[in-house]
């Protein structure tokens, strides 16, 4: 190979290494709830959305979901979304996870086809994307433990601390709420 030519295909490989980290603009469909029905990132505008990709065989996606549900609770739903982006699993085990979540805060959504974690570049889970309020993704995390929880609730707080832009069509329903995420959360992870 050339020298021409590898220097080609690292600088590709630096490329594709950067777009998948780097802030931006996300795909908008996000998938299908439980419902059938799509779901677009669009519809959220106005909102700080999580996008965690799991799966039901993964150990640290089932730690991470009750932690992502309790604080869309404590947030409230006009302020924040949070979307389960169930990963690769086949219609049957969905219809057997959905009758889990039916009374949770969080969205269960169906990636028909693996779209979404295609167009978001998931390559292991769970995988977490954080979009802002204004439909840019600020940050993305792999992996769950201990730390990346501390982490991701002051990275949520910051991101519900800035002013935001006028609110979703559907806020949802309403939440008295400070629209923080509660601290005491961080011993969530090794309670469960």
């Amino acid at each position: 190979m050339s020298l021409g030519r590898c220097g080609l295909i690292m600088a590709l490989a630096l490329f594709t290494s950067l777009a998948r980290a780097a802030p931006g603009s996300p795909p908008d469909l996000l998938g299908v709830d439980t419902d059938g029905r799509p779901v677009h990132l669009a519809e959220q505008h106005g909102k700080l959305v999580i996008l965690s990709f799991w799966a039901s065989w993964c150990g640290s996606c089932l730690r991470e979901l009750p932690a992502l549900e309790q604080i869309q609770q404590d947030v409230g739903r006009e302020r924040l979304a949070v979307f389960a982006i169930n990963y690769g699993e086949n219609q049957q085990r969905w219809e057997r996870i959905r009758t889990v979540f039916h009374d949770a805060q969080i969205r269960l959504l169906r990636d028909p086809g693996d779209r979404a974690s295609t167009a978001f570049d998931v390559e292991e889970i769970p995988e977490m994307v954080i979009i802002d309020a204004d439909g840019r993704v600020v940050s993305r995390h792999s992996g769950y433990d201990d730390e990346t929880l501390d982490h991701l609730i002051d990275e949520l707080n910051r991101l519900l601390s800035k002013p935001q832009p006028a609110v979703a069509t559907d806020p949802g329903p309403k939440h008295e709420g400070p629209g923080v995420v509660d601290s005491g959360l961080k011993g969530l992870a090794t309670a469960r």
